[in-house]
């Protein structure tokens, strides 16, 4: 833990893994900062909030990357306080973007769509990352893996990605790290897919069949059903029962 200058903290270097600062939370911490200083002294927690302030303290040139703690920091700015006691974590800018990300997963105030979309969006920025498969991009920001391929389509068509480079994706299996074409496996789904369409059209034509035939015989031994109608659920039957397998 430190104690550092609010002045110090960089937080214009894209770590911030939500869209903006909610206004409605950081009005809530200045709430809280404001009872926290009317307590006596003797039964004020050390710190106002539950958590400290994240920071990474970057190889030199050194510069201290505040990834967690945006909202709690802003607050505190705002009711005065010019120092901060931060927990201070060593690693460069990448890592500061990688703890950001994964850092409002379980938290108090629920991140909103734009939020979820804003982070994947910092991962896909960097070449590595976005190398990464969707799943380990919806792992690291806690959302779904859908939500990555949404935004990675959309990322591709601002960035006017290739085609080679849109199909390519790292993967990790055993401790070992490979390269795959997502193309190939994109072609082997669509086949595989068209294959259990297949099948499954090929059993609801057999139901619908015996289930025609059935009403059928029930309808002759009812005796209750006109003549043109059982010519009709005749021809369906037989309909359905030549259309192709």
């Amino acid at each position: 833990m430190a104690n550092l200058k609010i002045s110090q903290l960089r937080r214009d270097l894209r770590t911030q893994s939500r869209a903006e600062l909610c206004r409605e939370n950081v009005d809530e911490l200045r709430e809280v900062v404001r009872l926290w200083q009317q307590l006596p002294r003797r039964e004020q927690p050390a710190f106002p909030f539950n958590f400290l302030p994240r920071v990474f303290r970057t190889p030199p040139p050194r510069m201290y990357v505040l990834s967690r703690g945006f909202h709690r920091v802003a607050a505190l700015e705002e009711e005065g306080w010019a120092t901060v006691d931060c927990e201070v974590v060593d690693g460069d800018l990448r890592a500061a973007v990688l703890d950001s990300v994964g850092s409002n997963v379980v938290h108090s105030w629920p991140r909103s769509r734009e939020d979820k979309r804003h982070s994947v969006w910092l991962l896909l920025e960097d070449p590595a990352w976005r190398a990464e498969s969707n799943v380990w991009i919806a792992g690291k920001c806690g959302v779904s893996d859908m939500l990555v391929a949404d935004v990675r389509d959309d990322w591709e068509a601002a960035n006017g990605a290739s085609s080679s480079e849109m199909r390519m994706r790292t993967a990790h299996r055993n401790g070992q790290t490979y390269t795959i074409d997502t193309g190939t496996l994109a072609q082997r789904e669509k086949t595989a897919l068209a294959y259990l369409a297949k099948l499954k059209r090929r059993e609801c034509l057999k139901q619908f069949e015996k289930t025609a035939r059935n009403l059928l015989a029930e309808a002759r031994q009812s005796g209750h059903v006109p003549a043109a109608l059982l010519a009709h659920l005749d021809q369906f039957a037989a309909g359905v029962a030549a259309l192709p397998r």
